[in-house]
């Protein structure tokens, strides 16, 4: 499990995935394009995409990303549960609260989709 830093004007969040593309997503159902990503070496892994074309980029990496999410439910749940305030919130933006909400629609969507398949 790798730690990223969400990258944001608000408060400092981290995250935690295994897999890269599962924190990227993450991040941007949490910002929706306004939030970068960086690794633990502080590398940038997913830029603000907000202001530019950020479509070709998200393409590239995910296909069609209501298919992605579909196929990664599991995993982005985790990582929108990992969500983690650094220190205390100064922001009206509440990323964690934000998270968790999007974890509990990515629960509800994970159920009705076990439900169709049994």
């Amino acid at each position: 499990m790798k730690t990223y830093d969400i990258v944001s004007m608000s408060d400092l969040y981290t995250l935690k995935a295994a897999d890269l593309k599962v924190a990227q997503m993450t991040a941007l159902l949490l910002g929706n394009g306004h939030y970068a990503l960086k690794d633990e070496a502080g590398a940038l892994v997913l830029p603000v995409l907000a202001f530019g074309d950020g479509t070709a980029w998200v393409s590239e990496r995910f296909g069609v990303t209501k298919d992605w999410i579909a196929a990664h439910l599991e995993p982005l749940i985790a990582c929108m549960d990992s969500v983690e305030l650094l220190g205390k919130r100064s922001s009206l933006n509440d990323i964690g609260k934000q998270a968790k909400e999007y974890a509990q629609a990515l629960r509800a969507q994970l159920a009705r989709q076990q439900g169709a398949t049994s």
